[in-house]
């Protein structure tokens, strides 16, 4: 009985292993197959393009679920989710020629010269200031829109193609499907959403290989990715984490000055002009309230155990959920020293340390491979809101060699 069994279960990981997705690409206007359309599952190493009749056949990187995306020059992005125990027979996918920009409603023009005036900007936010970073860049710029609105600071930016990017620092090439991209110069507030598709760099020599397989495990260690699978193991503390409740008190001191200032602006008839801060700016203090921050964290000193924010939502998923703030601490490796420099550190605290809060009211699903749901509604401070960025990217299917 017990070889019947492990042999069954042979049987199922290798079903699993060969998983295959077939379908079909069309013109949802005329139903003509689409050729060279991209297919891809988001986040991963696992792509194809579309034959002269439209078909395709990917097979699955692993276990679990997996976002499909399909993407052609002058078509709506389609997506579609697969889950491994469910795969279906055939896709028949229809996809919609995008909207002519006389079909759209234009609230903010476009700027003439966007990538002049905001390309620095969009760099930084986008592929981030880290060390990373020097040896990334991205090679199509002309493909990007920009729209800055004055009234709200935020500047949004869009991409008429997928972006192309090269990282030498971790050996990808990344076609990035670039779907949101909002930037609040008021409230520091970062959002991009889109569908990234990695392909191996290909190396001349050996040590390139293995710079690359060093450089992949650093940025690994203490990320985003490397906290949610040690979450869905409960191997916090074996890994290297510790999470603590944290609450943020109101500088009342900087709120009051702030509205006096807006107040006294207000009855002298002037404008108030809003600063647009640098992206990773951090106040220095100089003894005027208005150098304060708005808020102040203040950290539990108990460390909370993984299963007071965390639980198994079925056999496959774990679910995250939590009140107000908890800030995470990664103690294996210290914070790289382009952070510290640019945060403006002169506390000696090294930390790579964390801040996350969940904006939706709903359980965050975590699968085994770190990624979760939705992503959207989990925002980063500190540390991670620097490191999460493009240059520091890894695929969902990079496994991290001890």
């Amino acid at each position: 009985m017990k070889k019947a069994s492990f042999f069954f279960i042979f049987i199922l990981l290798i079903q699993n292993i060969f998983a295959q997705i077939t379908g079909r690409v069309v013109d949802a206007s005329n139903q003509q197959p689409i050729l060279g359309a991209s297919v891809f599952f988001s986040n991963t190493s696992r792509g194809t393009v579309t034959q002269q009749d439209g078909t395709f056949q990917l097979l699955l990187p692993g276990n679990g679920r997996f976002e499909l995306v399909i993407s052609y020059i002058g078509y709506e992005t389609y997506t579609t989710t697969i889950l491994s125990n469910q795969i279906p027979s055939k896709l028949e996918i229809k996809l919609k020629p995008k909207a002519t920009e006389l079909d759209e409603v234009i609230v903010e023009p476009y700027e003439k010269n966007g990538w002049e005036k905001w390309g620095r900007s969009f760099t930084e936010l986008f592929l981030g200031t880290t060390e990373e970073s020097k040896l990334c860049r991205l090679l199509n710029p002309e493909v990007l829109r920009f729209r800055f609105s004055k009234k709200t600071q935020t500047l949004r930016v869009s991409a008429n193609a997928p972006l192309l990017i090269e990282n030498r620092a971790l050996g990808y090439h990344i076609k990035y499907q670039l779907e949101a991209f909002s930037y609040d110069f008021s409230k520091r507030y970062l959002l991009f959403v889109g569908y990234p598709f990695f392909e191996e760099m290909e190396a001349k020599r050996n040590r390139q290989i293995e710079s690359w397989k060093s450089n992949r495990a650093y940025v690994y260690d203490g990320s985003v990715t490397h906290f949610m699978r040690a979450l869905y193991r409960n191997q916090l503390i074996e890994e290297g984490f510790e999470i603590r409740s944290l609450v943020k008190i109101v500088n009342q001191n900087k709120a009051q000055q702030k509205a006096a200032l807006r107040e006294s602006m207000l009855e002298s008839n002037q404008i108030v002009v809003q600063a647009t801060p640098s992206a990773y700016s951090q106040s220095i203090y100089s003894g005027s309230p208005m150098s304060e921050p708005d808020s102040f964290s203040v950290a539990s000193s108990t460390l909370l155990p993984a299963d007071s924010v965390a639980f198994a939502v079925d056999s496959t998923v774990c679910g995250l959920y939590f009140k107000n703030y908890i800030q995470v601490i990664y103690i294996k490796q210290p914070a790289p020293k382009l952070y510290q420099q640019q945060q403006g550190n002169n506390t000696g605290n090294d930390s790579q340390t964390s801040e996350i809060r969940i904006t939706g009211g709903r359980t965050i699903l975590i699968l085994s491979n770190g990624s979760y749901f939705e992503p959207t509604e989990l925002v980063y401070q500190g540390f991670w809101a620097w490191s999460e960025k493009i240059s520091r990217m890894l695929p969902y299917d990079y496994k991290r060699k001890k």
